[in-house]
């Protein structure tokens, strides 16, 4: 009698530790994403910090600026060399790639090397040639 008490005490310990981990995990999945499904550290006013063309550094003073915004709402602002291009974006593959203007003709996707509330980086390739940014968050927004 006294064994299979014991035994029934294992198994919903088990069963309570098991449901516990499992929420644990779930709620910190679900905490990384803010209600509109995007990692909330992205979305701020962005500006380049690094660069790299083809593999090849990009000497500091002629690192171009690019300024991005990434709006809660999904909407985006991109400003390089006075020119500015507004559009959607949207996290894909369990957020490690950013996708703009998603199933358009302009479509363009970033792949996330490191996503932090002050670093950003991310590598694409436009054209045969393979691009590596390191942002940072803009000041004075």
């Amino acid at each position: 009698m006294i064994c299979k008490i014991n035994m029934k005490i294992q198994k919903i310990f088990f069963l309570v530790v098991l449901i516990t981990v499992l929420a644990m995990n779930a709620f910190s999945v679900f905490a990384q994403y803010d209600s509109t499904g995007k990692l909330p550290d992205i979305c701020k006013t962005w500006q380049t910090e690094e660069m790299f063309i083809s593999g090849k550094a990009v000497d500091t003073p002629e690192i171009v600026e690019i300024v991005v915004t990434f709006n809660e709402d999904g909407t985006y602002q991109y400003w390089e060399e006075n020119e500015l291009t507004e559009g959607d974006w949207v996290l894909e593959n369990d957020g490690s790639s950013i996708v703009f203007d998603k199933g358009t003709e302009d479509e363009l996707i970033w792949d996330i090397l490191t996503l932090e509330a002050a670093n950003l980086q991310v590598k694409f390739a436009i054209e045969k040639k393979n691009y590596k940014y390191t942002f940072k968050p803009k000041q004075n927004q």
